[in-house]
């Protein structure tokens, strides 16, 4: 007898062969004379695998326990010696297909999302799944647009940026829930979180508040990171997803974010928070910190325990001040950032310019905020083994359902423990103080301090930025940008920690509109106000103390904005929208100073509207994101069959193209102010010297030099070796540019 493995979407099943049942068969497997990795028929009887002496030590899955007696072999296709493939096999972009075939991670990543966007439709039961187009028409929302020219002349269609009008117009049709996961474009500068087309989950509620769209949605993510982390759901296989922490989300609203944590998408597992010293800091040291006046200057601070020496600290700021990304920060306009390190073998501590009444003050400032650090911590570990508890519980329950588990004395003890957790969470109320008071007491009082441990202690790296008073403008400040930084490089080098688990957090209150800070950019509404809407121009203002800031101050004015942030990621973000059509109108006229003709681009929508269109409320959640976070994944290109490159390229088939003359004709194009990229004195769009007729416009860069030698990416041809038509074509070419 003879066993061979077949593998077909991650899953391996026996083969058998038997000489005195199927001899050819036999022979065929044995002989190995296909290739590992061809396509094969197999045709033969599926039967039980006998039981192996030893138990396994995890249940055995489906195609596990069976195996196949072959009776024939068909050969289908030949997979080619020239390909080299396997777990350690690097393959380029190019070759997505071999990667997604032959990285088990990735392929497990793969399925996974496949698993947990079926799921979604399970948990969205009761909500109407409406598919909304994708060639839509250019409207001034927010983003950039992708246009698709048609052969009407002057006619284009426009890419949707999002659902976000249709879903509306949907409010007003009577649909009180709508969902869909939906692709959505925008022509944005491109990082690791963006790609110029996404997926996301959009919802919209009828008749709702943004308080119960953030409870619908808190209890949907809840679901679907259940199912995610459950050893049942999404993520069997392979793939580890940790549960949510126990108990509601947290919540901060946008001024407390950007003064707390210097950004409007924290990560709450960055304990350590920024703080206002300017009370602190001598006058002397305000003026040497910044231009602003030092009566007016705002002076922030975070402060570090790093596992490291005063030395490796040293060389650790050296090594950032150094770098290109630490430039901004040395340009800050309100003046660059005061790096201090505790040692004590320096002249007070190294805080020599703080003087001595400024170090006794920080030293108690600093306690002060490390013991809030500490409960901050304190709870967020009891939520995330709570979490943990909680699933545990959860899965053996199941378990017990479907009769292969019984409750035990070990499942008491997990009972017990998560309600002493519940109950160690639980805010503890003083006299006469109400539930949401306790449950946001985190002060520590200066009498409480007296008590506290220094607050300065071996280790310590203390980071100040000087900014101008007034209000948070855009999603992150100079000091939380370089908090950040200092944050990630010290984790890498084994200084800081970074906690695990998930820790997720709602943030509220954005301003409903925010200064336009590139008008070229071609971002925003257009309007001639000199801001635009934060989120974009549906947004409802969030009581009606704003909107009478409409008529003062509309900068002042607060949305009803949401973003749920997971780890520092923007999972989602939406709000209440404005249903009345006058004032949808009146807004975009009147606040925005938005040109007639560009208003009218929303005509569609005033009508729907003014059908007595119900109070609605929404949100999206980034579905990439949502599964990168999940895995752990910094990129949602680790999530993407075919991703786009960081220059909105896909590799694998050479997208996008140049139009060709043809297509430029049929859609009534005229390329105005362009070349084509060239390498020396001509460019031209030829694949190869040996195939001329495979022109590409992508990135291929012929070099004519003196010598008479083209380059293409580096591979020297002689001209005297190509053939005369090809040469003659080229030359031809080079004359027409």
């Amino acid at each position: 007898m003879v066993f061979v493995p077949l593998s077909r979407s991650g899953k391996t099943i026996q083969l058998q062969g038997n000489i005195k049942e199927h001899e050819a068969a036999y022979n065929a497997l044995l002989a190995s004379s296909i290739n590992p990795h061809s396509a094969v028929e197999i045709i033969g009887t599926v039967k039980a695998k006998k039981a192996s002496r030893k138990a396994p030590e995890t249940p055995l899955r489906p195609w596990e326990e069976i195996e196949i007696l072959v009776e024939e072999v068909k050969y289908l296709a030949e997979f080619p010696d020239d390909i080299l493939v396997g777990e350690v096999a690097k393959y380029t972009p190019e070759q997505r297909h071999l990667e997604l075939r032959f990285n088990t991670d990735l392929a497990a990543r793969m399925r996974f999302r496949s698993r947990l966007t079926k799921h979604v439709h399970e948990l969205l039961k009761g909500w109407t799944e409406v598919t909304t187009p994708i060639l839509f028409k250019s409207t001034p929302e927010g983003a950039r647009e992708f246009l698709v020219p048609t052969r009407n002349p002057g006619m284009a269609y426009a890419l949707p940026q999002s659902p976000q009008q249709y879903k509306q117009i949907l409010m007003a049709s009577g649909v009180d829930r709508y969902y869909q996961i939906a692709h959505c474009f925008r022509d944005e500068d491109l990082r690791a979180d963006r790609q110029p087309e996404f997926m996301q989950l959009d919802l919209e509620m009828a008749f709702a508040s943004g308080e119960e769209v953030m409870k619908e949605v808190e209890g949907l993510v809840k679901g679907l990171w259940g199912y995610a982390s459950a050893s049942t759901g999404a993520g069997r296989e392979g793939v580890e997803v940790a549960p949510l922490p126990w108990g509601r989300f947290s919540r901060m609203t946008y001024a407390e974010v950007m003064s707390r944590h210097g950004i409007d998408k924290p990560d709450l597992r960055i304990v350590d928070t920024i703080s206002s010293i300017g009370q602190i800091v001598p006058t002397e040291l305000k003026k040497m910190m910044s231009s602003i006046p030092a009566e007016e200057v705002v002076v922030e601070a975070f402060k570090f325990n790093l596992d490291a020496s005063p030395k490796n600290i040293r060389a650790l700021v050296s090594e950032l001040m150094d770098s290109p990304e630490f430039r901004p920060f040395i340009e800050n306009p309100a003046g660059p950032p005061g790096v201090f390190i505790f040692d004590q073998s320096k002249p007070l501590q190294g805080l020599q310019a703080f003087g001595h009444e400024g170090v006794e003050k920080l030293d108690q400032h600093f306690a002060i905020q490390d013991a809030k650090k500490r409960k901050r911590m304190e709870r967020g570990e009891l939520r995330q083994r709570a979490g943990v508890l909680q699933k545990e519980l959860h899965e053996l329950r199941t378990d017990i359902n479907r009769g292969i588990a019984k409750w035990d004395a070990a499942a008491d003890v997990k009972v017990e423990l998560l309600q002493r957790v519940a109950t160690a969470l639980r805010p503890k109320e003083k006299d006469g103080e109400t539930k949401a008071a306790a449950a946001n007491a985190t002060e520590t009082t200066e009498a409480e301090a007296e008590e506290l441990p220094d607050g300065f202690t071996p280790g310590d790296l203390l980071v100040t930025v000087p900014r101008a008073p007034g209000r948070f403008v855009g999603g992150s400040t100079p000091l939380g940008r370089l908090r950040s930084m200092v944050f990630k490089r010290a984790v890498e080098m084994g200084y800081m920690t970074l906690p695990g688990g998930f820790w997720p957090l709602w943030v509220t209150d954005f301003p409903l509109f925010s200064p336009i800070e590139d008008p070229a950019s071609g971002e925003g509404q257009g309007g001639l106000a000199g801001f635009q809407s934060t989120h974009h121009p549906f947004t409802s203002p969030k009581e009606a103390r704003d909107v009478d800031k409409l008529f003062t101050c509309p900068l002042d004015a607060i949305a009803d904005h949401y973003d749920l942030v997971i780890n520092g990621v923007e999972l989602g973000g939406g709000s209440k929208r404005i249903h009345n059509s006058e004032m949808q109108q009146w807004i975009m006229r009147e606040i925005l100073k938005m040109k007639p003709e560009r208003i009218d681009d929303f005509k569609h929508l005033f009508e729907a509207l003014r059908a007595g269109c119900p109070p609605h409320a929404g949100l999206a959640l980034g579905w990439d994101r949502v599964i990168a976070t999940m895995l752990g994944k910094e990129s949602i290109r680790d999530v993407l069959a075919f991703p786009k490159d960081g220059r909105g390229k896909d590799p694998m088939v050479g997208s996008p193209t140049l139009v060709t003359e043809s297509q430029q004709e049929t859609y009534h194009l005229n390329i105005i102010g362009h070349e084509p990229e060239v390498v020396g004195e001509v460019a031209a769009i030829v694949e190869g010297a040996e195939d001329t007729e495979k022109r590409v416009a992508e990135e291929l860069k012929w070099e004519v030099k003196e010598d008479e030698v083209m380059v293409d990416r580096g591979l020297e041809l002689d001209i005297e070796d190509a053939d005369a038509d090809e040469v003659a074509a080229l030359e031809a070419e080079k004359h027409r540019i």
